[in-house]
């Protein structure tokens, strides 16, 4: 074997070159070996037979000649001599046949004496056969005595002559014999050295090859197991240097790309955490004018209940502990529900990169749907929350905001141009399977393309409307927690999302009823009995909507009180303005729906409408309209109370009619006094 660094194809090249040199040459010498054995072995066959058969011609002939001379003493006529000498002629061919053969010298000496005994044997003969024929009978009887004589030394000479063949036969047997020994050594010989080439060929290839290859293979499953430093020692053969150093360079080339992906990951998490950011803060911006609304509600009534009960608490007589706590329970309530509002705000809007915690999915829905209620409302929309089970599932209590959230608001944009519509909020919890599943199922268009809706990018909405990463993003957040989000169309029509989500662990899941408490209904509810308004001579009493308050007209006015139509849905303010237009010795008709308004204005003769814009059904807006066509006398006295940051179409009258829009919150001074100049107008 050559040894050193060299190269691996030129030894192995060299090894396989030799163990075919060897193969060949050994396999060819006892072919050889074989077939000359072979071979000589037939030839010896053949000799042995032929020579028998040239025997037994032999043998026959010479009987056949002494047949013949003895039947001489009577019958020595042409007929028998020429038998005589024709079976001669066969001898002597078959002798002569064996002189022009291989012979050994010792064969050829004996087989010329043969010979010449038969000369000798067939000259006495035809001697004898002249005597008979001349009747010299005593010279004849001493011929054929003679005669018989040489042919016994003849045929004595033949045996002699086929015991040396015989005996040289035995000889070429036994050497053939001690060859096939030879051959079945050699070939013995030839698979051993075989072998021995073949082990240590196999041991070169195993430590010029095989160890390398193994180095190689450790060294790849250490870089797939994460440990990129590895690398492969460069030794050995030529081709496997090479292979080493390239390798070597190619995982150094994968350990710079992955601290550049590393990096790189980096700055895809922070873009995702800011997409994300973006994602939610855009849906806070689209629902940032209902949650005005909403949010100045409540903020309306407890700056007018607030200013009643200081008022009543600055009169001389003060106000009973009954009186002030029907005051003050409106002003708790309504700060309750205005700091969960903003509470819910602050959760959704807040940057996601809060710490992985167990979050109760139905205090998370609760919280959404309290942002988005008053929008579906306000579209006309049912939003309905049905058996969300209180179990907690450990994930990044801003990011499960950010996905109901983006959902919710998926489904208002899908149904808002149909006005009508719901979604449904529904979930279950199955120990056995260890999965928290939760179903949004609203009745809007659908799902044009299902398998396509979680790609980035991928929007059905108008330009300008939908940047197309909100379902990208609410993908990629629900598995990096370890859930599922499927996407598909409703039975009835609309889009259905589930969402799988594991369960925290056991003691983060809560056994409780499954059933959506609203946040509402923590607050006692507080209804104000009859309330004596001071100063002021009016009553007013906390009835259904819809109902006349009927205030006590002033000392001497003998005229009938001017009627004030409020169209409120929001029962705490539509209360709250009935006390204050009372307290001023206005007749008050409530309405808590356009609907109700509509009917009110059918019965009843009304000098001024006071509205609120965005309500459940039909708006303040459409009121207008509506009073505009048919009730213009009252397009000058009608005011729109608002908490919303801007309505376009109310927008619009404001630049028509000027002054036509009280801001919620407002103070009660600055209500009476807007209140005042419409009825003075």
């Amino acid at each position: 074997m050559i040894s050193g660094g060299g190269s691996l194809r030129r030894r192995i090249r060299s090894t396989l070159g030799a163990l075919s040199l060897v193969g060949v040459v050994g396999i060819g010498l006892l072919l050889w070996l074989s077939v000359s054995a072979h071979t000589r072995s037939l030839e010896a066959t053949h000799n042995f037979v032929e020579d028998e058969r040239a025997s037994d011609r032999i043998t026959r002939a010479v009987l056949q000649q002494l047949a013949v001379a003895v039947a001489f003493p009577t019958a020595a006529h042409d007929e028998e001599r020429e038998a005589f000498l024709a079976s001669g002629t066969v001898v002597h061919n078959e002798l002569r046949r064996y002189l022009f053969g291989t012979l050994t010298p010792e064969e050829r000496i004996r087989l010329a004496e043969v010979r010449e005994a038969h000369q000798r044997f067939e000259v006495q003969a035809i001697q004898a056969a002249d005597l008979f024929a001349r009747d010299v009978e005593e010279q004849a009887d001493g011929a054929l005595l003679v005669m018989a004589r040489l042919a016994g030394e003849f045929l004595e000479g033949m045996e002699g002559f086929f015991a040396i063949r015989i005996a040289a036969l035995d000889e070429l047997q036994r050497n053939q014999e001690a060859l096939q020994a030879t051959l079945l050594r050699s070939a013995l010989l030839l698979a051993a050295g075989l072998v021995l080439l073949s082990m240590l060929a196999a041991w070169e290839l195993n430590r010029r090859v095989a160890r390398p290859l193994t180095a190689l293979a450790e060294v790849t499953e250490r870089i797939a197991t994460g440990s990129l430093d590895a690398r492969v020692p460069t030794r050995g053969d030529h081709e496997f240097r090479v292979m080493a150093e390239r390798f070597n360079r190619m995982a150094e080339g994968l350990q710079q790309r992955e601290a550049q992906l590393t990096r790189a990951l980096a700055d895809v998490e922070e873009a995702q955490g800011e997409l994300i950011a973006v994602e939610t803060l855009g849906a806070v911006g689209r629902m940032s004018a209902g949650f005005a609304h909403e949010i100045n509600n409540p903020l309306t009534s407890v700056l007018g209940y607030a200013e009643l009960l200081d008022e009543r608490l600055a009169s001389d007589p003060p106000p009973d502990p009954e009186e002030a706590r029907a005051l003050l329970a409106p002003i708790l309530k309504e700060a309750s529900r205005a700091r969960s509002l903003v509470e819910s705000l602050v959760q959704v809007a807040r940057h996601p990169e809060g710490p992985i915690s167990a979050v109760s999915l139905r205090e998370t829905i609760d919280a959404v749907v309290g942002l988005r209620e008053y929008a579906f409302q306000q579209a006309g929309l049912e939003l309905v929350v049905e058996g969300v089970p209180g179990v907690s599932v450990r994930v990044d209590s801003q990011l499960l905001h950010a996905v109901f959230l983006h959902l919710i608001n998926n489904a208002l944009d899908a149904m808002r141009p149909q006005g009508r519509g719901s979604l449904t909020i529904s979930g279950t919890f199955d120990r056995a399977e260890g999965w928290v599943e939760l179903e949004f199922i609203d009745t809007g268009p659908g799902l044009s393309q299902p398998d396509r809706i979680f790609e980035p990018f991928h929007t059905t909405k108008p330009v300008g409307e939908g940047t197309g990463l909100g379902l990208s993003l609410v993908h990629q957040f629900v598995t990096a927690a370890g859930g599922e989000i499927h996407a598909s169309d409703a039975e009835a029509g609309g889009a259905r999302f589930l969402i799988r989500l594991p369960p925290a662990d056991t003691e983060a899941v809560r056994d409780v009823a499954e059933v959506r408490m609203d946040p509402s209904d923590a607050t006692e509810s507080a209804t104000a009995p009859s309330v004596t308004a001071e100063p002021g001579p009016a009553t007013v009493e906390d009835g259904p909507a819809g109902a006349t308050v009927q205030p006590d007209p002033p000392p001497g006015d003998t005229s009938d009180p001017f009627t004030v139509l409020v169209v409120e849905d929001e029962p705490h303010l539509l209360k709250l303005q009935a006390r204050l237009l009372a307290r001023i010795g206005l007749r008050v008709v409530e309405a808590s729906s356009v609907a109700e308004a509509r009917r009110a204005l059918a019965k009843e003769a009304v000098d001024l409408i006071v509205s609120d814009v965005r309500m459940p059904g039909e708006s303040g807006i459409d009121l207008y309209l509506e009073v505009r066509n048919a009730h213009p006398e009252l397009v000058e006295r009608f005011l729109f109370v608002t908490g919303d940051a801007t309505v376009p179409e109310l927008d619009a009258i404001v630049q028509a009619q000027g002054e036509i829009v009280i801001r919620k919150p407002f103070r009660m001074e600055e209500y009476l006094t807007r209140i005042r100049k419409k009825i003075a107008s």
